[in-house]
């Protein structure tokens, strides 16, 4: 775990810490070339951030203690770090640290959740790389993409499953090994079948963290 803006007022926290989760990010995808290159078994890394108020400093005993932090808002970027995992992504923003970054970073909208431990739902967002920044292969998607992907999100949301997947299915054309595409495809068939009704708010609820 890594946090800014502590034991020193660091106004630009939340840009720092997404900056980090993309060079470790970066630095591992060319890491994995030489891996496999040399037989080895390719290795991931998941990161989530969150930002908000939160209890810091010494805890602990006189003779054991530990700069640390604690709280609401340290837990849930901790359980965003393990939605990595269900969606096939590296880096994972909640909406409050993605409303700080926005204007700097391409994202795009992965979901409505409940985390594991937590009964209101918290927008979550996929980070990519800086406006500003040609990214590499791994880190970019095709020209269209992202504006599909809001379109079949729409749909989605809508309850018009069927046309969602359709729209989702597209988007593998352009880009095959999207983990979220593939995600929605299935959750798209499964909605079809059963219906959530009416009433659906459209939160997906995690089981586990």
């Amino acid at each position: 775990m890594a946090f800014w803006g502590a034991p020193l007022i660091q106004e630009n926290h939340a840009m720092l810490g997404v900056r980090t989760g993309y060079d470790m990010v970066k630095r591992l995808h060319q890491l994995q070339v030489i891996w496999m290159a040399r037989g080895l078994p390719k290795l991931n890394v998941g990161v989530g951030i969150n930002s908000g108020p939160m209890t810091v400093g010494n805890v602990g005993s006189t003779m054991r203690f530990d700069y640390t932090v604690m709280g609401d808002s340290v837990n849930l970027g901790s359980r965003v770090e393990g939605v990595n995992k269900e969606y096939g992504t590296n880096i994972i923003v909640t909406e409050y640290t993605h409303a700080i970054v926005k204007d700097k970073w391409v994202c795009r909208y992965l979901d409505l959740i409940a985390v594991k431990g937590k009964k209101e739902p918290t927008a979550i967002y996929e980070v990519f790389h800086p406006v500003d920044e040609e990214p590499e292969a791994a880190l970019k998607r095709p020209d269209g993409f992202l504006e599909g992907w809001d379109e079949a999100i729409r749909l989605y949301r809508a309850q018009d499953f069927e046309t969602a997947k359709e729209h989702f299915e597209a988007l593998l054309d352009l880009y095959a090994d999207d983990g979220p595409t593939m995600v929605y495809i299935e959750r798209c068939e499964l909605m079809a079948e059963d219906p959530p009704g009416e009433h659906w708010d459209g939160v997906f609820v995690m089981t586990h963290k």
